[in-house]
């Protein structure tokens, strides 16, 4: 939020972020997801959900501050568009984690070029939402 860079390069600096954090760290990204999805402790769930209630508070600012500059489309959901990159990155794990483990043979985080990949996309995404007119 602080960088004085533009309202893209800083949507597009918090996709490398996450995708290189969940899909760099297998064991951080399963205890995550397992948490999420399993966890019967309420302090827990908590905070995973005041973390995640914090990153899309920031995520919803920059897009705000892009639509106020003209930078971004006015249509543009800031919600909507948040979910599509932390799903998309989940489901590539989750799609993904069972062939990646027959080719490398174990479940360990993912290449970087592999992760590039899936960031590359995901800005091609963000891109074509909040530059269309």
């Amino acid at each position: 939020m602080e960088l004085e860079i533009s309202e893209l390069d800083k949507i597009h600096s918090l996709i490398e972020i996450y995708a290189f954090y969940i899909l760099g760290n297998d064991e951080v990204s399963r205890i995550l997801f397992q948490e999420q999805l399993m966890s019967s402790y309420v302090e827990n769930i908590k905070a995973l959900q005041n973390l995640d209630d914090a990153n899309r508070k920031y995520f919803t600012e920059i897009i705000d501050s892009g639509k106020q500059k003209l930078i971004f489309a006015s249509d543009t959901d800031p919600g909507f568009l948040y979910l599509s990159i932390i799903g998309t990155v989940q489901q590539y794990l989750i799609r993904t984690r069972s062939d990646h483990k027959a080719v490398s043979g174990n479940q360990t985080a993912y290449s970087e070029a592999e992760i590039n990949d899936v960031v590359a996309y995901l800005k091609k995404l963000c891109d074509g939402i909040l530059l269309a007119r």
